[in-house]
């Protein structure tokens, strides 16, 4: 036989041992008999049948402790049951014990062993228990504690000091077994839980009182309280529980659905976004191609190439095809006599020189020659005379960059009246 007495402070974890200790007997099929709330369901589950527990009063009297019976009815101490009693600082201690009912409690728990039952005295200091209890009794003394409570020596300080926390360890609690009733006895073992499985197996705020109701009652095992109430989960009633949780959340489902269906039709289903681009002219004829405008600046500051042939020579039978006006600045579409409509900044590139007239004529001059130069003239207007153009004509180095149109400017559309060219 075993009796121990499981010591403490407040919070140490003497009940949450304990409570391990009644699991483990519970476990390996012994009885047990205690005045702790017990929750069997928490800890064994709904389907448990073969957990024995007494519940005793909060204070029991030797009535009480004869009412469990025979904890083991073998010779094997293995098989013994087990006695936790909690609080015994109430009751159990010189002071508040009635002499009639002290001498035999205490004869009870001496034959103990006879009747096949250790026992767990918990308390929060040895020294408050009956000195004739403790003589007698005081096999084992558990000494617990909680490591989270303690500090690593000098890291805990620094940690704190940086942090302004203080460094713990984790949640473990330990409860040393020494065997005999002095702080400095042998260890004989180390009982170590974390407790997270226990902490819902019993109720950690029971307050224990004079005058409790109920006598010793056997607790039913969870099979016949609430495991045998539960409907088996089959196929009906998964099909059955979803038609109810379906029925509750089907409006807002639904509504949801729709909306979402909705909002995705919409945008897929939306007119385009076109923007109006404005006309521009395009020539029905074959068009010379130009080179690319995006080659550098430098290549157009080079001198141009002398023409092969002289400016009056080679654009004596073109004409005006097109005609541009944006503002003061005027620009010329040219058609060659093969039916090629060029813009006059190719013609620039090539050494030639643009001075605008008016939207029926433009003369051209040579860069290098100003005595080369030609007019072009529109089919529908009339030449005017070469002398007058010559005296008129400002050399050609004379003019500013800003009368030079650049091509890709959209410039307004004047027509000269005669179909299918543009003015």
């Amino acid at each position: 036989m075993a009796v121990y007495f499981v010591t403490g402070k407040l919070g140490s974890g003497k009940t949450l041992a304990a409570v391990g200790r009644i699991k483990d007997k519970l476990h390996a099929g012994c009885k047990v008999a205690t005045n702790l709330d017990i929750r069997l369901e928490k800890m064994f589950g709904e389907k448990s049948r073969r957990a024995v527990v007494y519940r005793l009063p909060d204070k029991p009297g030797i009535d009480d402790l004869d009412a469990i019976g025979i904890g083991n009815p073998s010779y094997d101490e293995s098989k013994n049951g087990l006695l936790v009693l909690d609080e015994c600082g109430t009751w159990f201690n010189s002071r508040q014990w009635a002499d009639k009912e002290r001498q035999q409690v205490i004869n009870w728990f001496l034959h103990a062993r006879k009747k096949g039952w250790d026992v767990i005295f918990i308390v929060q200091n040895i020294a408050i228990v009956d000195k004739q209890a403790k003589l007698a009794l005081a096999e084992h003394v558990v000494y617990c504690r909680r490591l989270d409570k303690m500090s690593i020596p000098g890291i805990s300080i620094i940690w704190k000091i940086i942090t302004g926390d203080p460094l713990r360890l984790p949640k473990l609690h330990v409860a040393s077994v020494r065997y005999g009733d002095l702080p400095t006895s042998l260890i004989v073992d180390r009982w170590w839980y974390w407790g997270f499985d226990l902490y819902d197996c019993y109720d950690t705020k029971q307050a224990f009182s004079d005058f409790y109701p109920h006598s010793t009652y056997q607790l039913l095992a969870p099979w016949y309280v609430i495991g045998r109430y539960r409907l088996p989960l089959t196929w009906n009633k998964i099909m059955r529980l979803t038609k109810i949780h379906w029925k509750q959340f089907s409006r807002p489902i639904v509504a949801g659905a729709f909306f979402a269906a909705g909002i995705a039709a919409a945008i897929y289903f939306r007119d385009p976004v076109v923007i109006p681009a404005e006309p521009l002219p395009v020539a029905t004829a074959a068009v010379e191609v130009l080179p690319d405008a995006d080659q550098d600046e430098s290549q157009s500051d080079e001198a141009p190439a002398k023409p092969e042939r002289p400016v009056h020579d080679r654009y004596a039978d073109w004409r005006i095809d097109g005609h541009f006006r944006l503002g003061e600045k005027q620009a010329y579409l040219l058609r060659s006599p093969d039916g090629v409509v060029v813009s006059v900044d190719n013609i620039r590139r090539k050494g030639v020189d643009v001075f605008p007239i008016d939207n029926c004529q433009v003369k051209l001059v040579s860069t290098t020659d100003l005595s080369d130069w030609v007019s072009v003239y529109a089919n529908v207007c009339s030449p005017e005379p070469s002398t007058e153009a010559v005296a008129t004509a400002p050399p050609a180095r004379s003019l500013k960059p800003a009368e030079y149109v650049p091509p890709a400017t959209r410039l307004t559309v004047v027509n000269s009246g005669k179909p299918g060219h543009l003015w």
